[in-house]
C-alpha cells in the first residue's frame, strides 16, 4: 500500500472552496439548474399544484401567490446566498482524516439519441492509490459543509474542461440536507435508527430491484414488455445496448481514476 504524506503537493489540486471562490457565480448558478432534469418552470408548477395536505403547506401556499418569474428569481437568489454562505466557512478535516477527491468522467444519457453527460464521483486518496480500478465511490450528502469544502478536485483534463458541471454537482449533493444543512441532524438520527432496526427501511440498489421485490421477476419482465411495447427479441437488443452503455461508462470512470492516480504518484516522486 502506498503511504501518502498529506503535506505533499497533492494539494496542487484545488479544493472545492477554492473553485467556489474563483468561478463565476452567475455561470455556476446557470449550470446548476441546467444540469438538473427539470427547469425552474417545472419546479414552479410542481410546487404550485402540490397536494394541500403536504406537511410544508406554508411554503407551497406562498408559491401559489408567485408568478413563474418571481419563483425563478427567488430560487436563483437562494442559490447565490447558499454559495456565498459556503465561501464564509472554514475547511475542517474529516473525522477519520481521509482525503476526498472529486473527479469527473463521461456518461451517456438519453434513450433514443445518446449524448455525452458529465458524471462526478468522490473517491478517497488512499484507496485510489491502492486500487484505482476497484476503489469505492462515496456519497457525501450527509457530510458537513466544512469537510466537503476541503475535498480536492482532480486536475484531470476532463475535469478541468467541465469544472462548472463538476462544482454544480458538488453543490447539489452538499445541499441535499438543505442550504444550511438544516435537516442534517434529523436525517442522521433517522439513519442511526434504521441501522439499529433495518426493518424500519427497505433499501434497494435500483428501481428495478424495488419492483422485482414487489412484483417478482416475471412481473418485472411483463412490466418491461408492456411499458415499452417490446418483444422478447427487441428486449434482448435493448439489454445489450444498456450493457454497452454501462461498459463504456465504467471504462471512462476507470480511465479518469488511472490518470488521477498516476498524476498523484508523479507528484510524490518529485517532492
Amino acid at each position: 500500500m502506498t503511504v501518502i504524506d498529506r503535506s505533499m503537493k497533492v494539494t496542487r489540486m484545488k479544493t472545492v472552496k477554492q473553485y467556489l471562490t474563483e468561478l463565476d457565480a452567475d455561470k455556476l448558478v446557470e449550470t446548476y439548474y441546467g444540469k438538473r432534469s427539470k427547469s425552474l418552470a417545472d419546479y414552479y408548477y410542481d410546487a404550485k399544484f402540490k397536494d394541500e395536505d403536504d406537511e410544508d403547506t406554508e411554503y407551497y401556499n406562498n408559491i401559489k401567490n408567485m408568478s413563474v418569474m418571481e419563483f425563478a428569481e427567488n430560487k436563483i437568489k437562494l442559490l447565490h446566498e447558499y454559495i456565498d454562505y459556503l465561501k464564509t466557512l472554514d475547511i475542517t478535516e474529516s473525522e477519520d482524516g481521509k482525503q476526498g477527491i472529486i473527479y469527473a468522467y463521461r456518461c451517456l444519457d438519453g434513450y433514443y439519441s445518446l449524448h455525452e453527460s458529465v458524471c462526478t464521483e468522490m473517491v478517497l486518496l488512499e484507496e485510489l492509490l491502492e486500487d484505482p480500478d476497484g476503489c469505492e465511490n462515496y456519497g457525501y450528502i450527509f457530510t458537513k459543509f466544512s469537510e466537503i469544502l476541503g475535498f480536492l478536485v482532480a486536475d484531470n483534463k476532463y475535469t478541468r474542461e467541465n469544472i462548472y458541471d463538476v462544482i454544480a454537482d458538488v453543490l447539489w449533493n452538499a445541499s441535499f440536507m438543505g442550504y444550511r444543512q438544516e435537516h442534517l441532524e434529523e436525517e442522521q438520527e433517522y439513519q442511526t435508527k434504521t441501522e439499529e432496526d433495518p426493518e424500519e427501511m427497505n433499501s434497494y440498489d435500483s428501481p428495478e430491484e424495488m419492483f422485482k421485490a414487489i412484483i417478482g421477476e416475471d412481473g418485472l419482465k411483463e412490466m418491461h414488455l408492456r411499458t415499452y411495447e417490446e418483444t422478447e427479441e427487441s428486449r434482448k437488443l435493448l439489454d445489450a445496448a444498456e450493457k454497452a452503455k454501462y461498459d463504456y461508462e465504467l471504462f471512462s470512470m476507470r480511465r479518469e481514476r488511472q490518470i488521477l492516480a498516476e498524476a498523484v504518484r508523479g507528484l510524490s516522486k518529485t517532492e
